[in-house]
């Protein structure tokens, strides 16, 4: 088999993957598809595709929940030697926190992402040393991979990965050409020494023994990323999912919602398409022939030669195109439903606050899974990062914790007065009331009591100076 031969599981999840892909792409993606979403139920199928309305209600649910858990900075915890490090994670200009954007919209999309670190081979423009960088994997590009238990733990053994390379065309230096290329990430589990990881990299060649076909090569020796000239035992390379952080293929979150928005979106056609045809009244003549056209407006007037001749309009009648709006509305409350909350209709009386948790309870729960786990997942990545940088043991030095308040819970003035008045009293701690006063949104988020304490310190020094502006 070819080495960009994909896993039974992928080929399954590839066809749920692209609907909702489409969808969150938008009307141009679900139109291009054609019959696949939408049936031919008309002569004119162009006309019939263009009229009919895509209402993106998956996108709107995505970029929603995307807000509420990015309304406030994650918290993150890294090396104060390297920390620039995350100012360009990609060294594509991407800092950490568009990076975790980006990683968390494509779990909330398909389910699945992957992130690669990798070591450049020579320093990076301004540095003196190499550095490791992420590289992001949508789930449509890691092709298969294996798992190998190893002292009780399940370890990645191989990763298969499509990509595309940039290059010049000999012909014509103006014009790019996207090279195709399978990247695989091995562990190499050697007799005589210790395991070791390494890369290869093929691209298509004719096959030399049917020149009409292409084939896989490996065009390049094989690469042995090291780190203070050894090789490194395991493959980092971090798979996540909604709950978890293991290989396995998770079903995407937002799939009900995806499969209601297309279903929506066939209802849209048909009620577009029956207007078009019943909107305007359409003239008939019975009971005589006639050689050419009636032309018919204010100005012209039809005089029939025989007596028992008739003309009318025809006008569409019943309740046909009825249905399909109140179809149409309840597909809308339904997508709200499943997760679409910031499309929702307004409602005539206001909801409370505590009506509004309680009902979206389920719906939240869902996203505070997924933040967590892709909090463990990203905390990985930056460990594996800042090993590879020069830091032994970054355990207790790396963290990254996403905002889990999706409500804007800001404590009140009287019930800040309060904390403070029994932490005067002794009634709390100094900690209780900081983190208090850090979950009400008085503090910024990942401010440590000792960095507010140091900030108060230095505005009793200078009570000159505002130190919330600097």
């Amino acid at each position: 088999m070819p080495v960009n031969s994909p896993r039974s599981e992928y080929m399954v999840a590839l066809r749920r993957w692209q609907r909702c892909r489409d969808c969150f792409e938008g009307s141009d993606a679900v139109k291009a598809r054609g019959t696949l979403y939408l049936p031919s139920v008309a002569s004119d199928y162009d006309s019939y595709i263009e009229r009919a309305e895509f209402y993106n209600a998956t996108a709107r649910t995505v970029m929603g929940l995307l807000g509420c858990v990015f309304r406030t900075a994650p918290s993150v915890l890294f090396p104060s030697g390297i920390a620039d490090d995350l100012v360009d994670v990609t060294l594509t200009a991407k800092p950490v926190r568009a990076f975790a954007m980006m990683g968390f919209q494509e779990i909330m999309i398909l389910g699945r992402f992957g992130v690669q670190v990798e070591m450049t081979d020579e320093p990076p423009p301004g540095m003196t040393t190499p550095r490791p960088y992420w590289v992001p994997r949508r789930a449509e590009d890691i092709l298969s991979w294996r798992t190998t238990v190893i002292g009780g733990q399940e370890r990645l053994s191989r990763v298969v990965l499509s990509e595309s390379v940039e290059e010049s065309d000999p012909l014509d230096p103006w014009v790019p050409v996207i090279v195709p290329q399978i990247r695989v990430l091995g562990r190499v589990d050697a007799v005589t020494s210790h395991p070791y990881y390494e890369i290869h990299r093929f691209r298509q060649e004719k096959n030399a023994r049917d020149m009409r076909s292409l084939a896989w090569v490996e065009y390049d020796k094989p690469v042995i990323p090291l780190r203070k000239g050894e090789p490194l035992t395991y493959i980092p390379f971090q798979f996540f999912g909604p709950s978890s952080l293991s290989p396995a293929v998770e079903k995407p979150p937002l799939l009900d919602l995806v499969e209601v928005n297309l279903s929506h979106y066939r209802t849209s056609a048909d009620h577009e398409h029956g207007a078009h045809l019943t909107s305007l009244p359409t003239p008939w003549v019975s009971g005589v022939e006639l050689d050419g056209d009636l032309p018919i407006g204010s100005s012209k007037a039809w005089v029939l030669p025989e007596p028992n001749a008739r003309a009318g309009m025809l006008e569409y009648t019943g309740d046909g195109l009825g249905s399909l709006e109140r179809l149409s509305a309840a597909k809308q409350d339904r997508m709200a439903a499943l997760g679409a909350r910031i499309i929702e209709q307004q409602k005539a009386a206001a909801e409370t606050a505590e009506a509004l948790r309680i009902r979206s309870s389920a719906e939240y729960s869902v996203l505070s899974t997924m933040a967590s786990t892709f909090d463990q997942g990203l905390t990985q990545v930056m460990r594996w990062h800042a090993w590879w940088a020069g830091i032994d043991d970054p355990v207790d030095s790396v963290s990254f914790s996403l905002n889990k308040d999706f409500f804007d819970t800001r404590l009140e003035s009287k019930e800040a007065q309060v904390l403070v008045a029994a932490w005067q009293a002794g009634a709390l701690s100094h900690e209780t009331l900081f983190w208090n006063l850090q979950q009400g949104e008085w503090v910024e988020p990942g401010r440590t009591l000792e960095e507010e304490q140091q900030l108060i310190n230095a505005g009793a020094d200078n009570p000159g100076v505002d130190t919330e502006e600097e």
